[in-house]
C-alpha cells in the first residue's frame, strides 16, 4: 500500500501539468507571478508546483496558453507579417 502512494506522488510530480506550471512560472519570473497571473491561492500553487497535486484543468490550460503565446511571438518572422 505504501509503495502505491509513493509511486502515485512521483507520477504527479513529473506530470505534464506540473511541468507546464513550472515552465509558465519560469517565463513569468517566478511562482508568485504565476500565482497572481492565474489568480490562484498560494497554498494550491505550492502544492501544484511541488507535484503533490495536479492543478485543475482550467489552471493548466491558462498556463499552457501563456507558454504557447510566448512561443508564437518568438516564432513570428518579420518577413511573414502582412
Amino acid at each position: 500500500m505504501r509503495d502505491q502512494t509513493i509511486g502515485s506522488s512521483l507520477g504527479v510530480a513529473d506530470s505534464v501539468k506540473t511541468r507546464t506550471l513550472k515552465m509558465a512560472a519560469n517565463r513569468l519570473g517566478g511562482p508568485r507571478k504565476l500565482r497572481d497571473y492565474l489568480r490562484a491561492p498560494s497554498a494550491d500553487m505550492v502544492s501544484w508546483l511541488a507535484g503533490l497535486e495536479e492543478p485543475p484543468t482550467p489552471i493548466f490550460l491558462r498556463a499552457l496558453e501563456l507558454i504557447l503565446d510566448e512561443l508564437d511571438e518568438r516564432t513570428k518572422l518579420p518577413w511573414k507579417e502582412h
